[in-house]
């Protein structure tokens, strides 16, 4: 039989799995605390963040080039499925481009003559 523990927030048996180590409470309790914190202090976070980016811009810039690098196929793979998916708002945007594009091109035919 496995070991179970009772959370301190909900007060339901889990097992101890379910637990991370050291602390009383859940795993899906945890999680709930972490995701309203963050609602509650969301610009400090994002200040924080913001800071965090700028002290190590080169090394977070290195490791996701790196990161890039050795994943080029997954990435590749993804995007690919990605614009099928969403294949049609591609389209709309191409299209847009397009018109954009020859009125554009049509002003400046205009200036000229």
């Amino acid at each position: 039989m496995r070991a179970t523990k009772t959370c301190n927030k909900c007060g339901k048996r889990k097992n101890t799995s379910n637990f991370y180590k050291g602390r009383g409470v859940c795993k899906t309790c945890f999680a709930d605390q972490i995701r309203k914190y963050a609602r509650a202090h969301r610009e400090k976070r994002n200040a924080q963040s913001r800071q965090y980016y700028r002290e190590h811009r080169e090394r977070l810039r290195r490791v996701k080039a790196r990161w890039t690098a050795e994943h080029r196929e997954q990435i590749k793979a993804y995007n690919k499925k990605y614009y099928w998916s969403h294949r049609a708002y591609f389209r709309a945007k191409k299209q847009e481009y397009l018109r954009r594009r020859r009125e554009r091109k049509a002003r400046e035919l205009n200036k000229r003559k």
